[in-house]
């Protein structure tokens, strides 16, 4: 997980579909992607932001999240 301090994390993927047959209302070349910031707030429990894009979706392609998360180890 990439830190930008001991409390701090940021991290997030992009994924972009080739050659699919979509309706003329999608995209050419679709992506879906999501940047997520984490604050440690203590132990393994993070309190999370996201901001997500979809563009499989029709009127709601962009999104903001927050939330709580607990990280397990194995």
């Amino acid at each position: 997980m990439p830190t930008v301090s001991e409390r701090l994390y940021i991290s997030g993927f992009l994924d972009q579909t080739f050659n699919l047959d979509l309706p003329d209302a999608f995209p050419t070349n679709p992506i879906v992607s999501e940047v997520q910031l984490g604050v440690r707030l203590f132990d393994r429990f993070y309190a999370v932001t996201e901001y997500r894009i979809n563009q499989f979706r029709r009127g709601d392609e962009h999104n903001l999240a927050a939330g709580f998360e607990y990280k397990f180890r194995w």
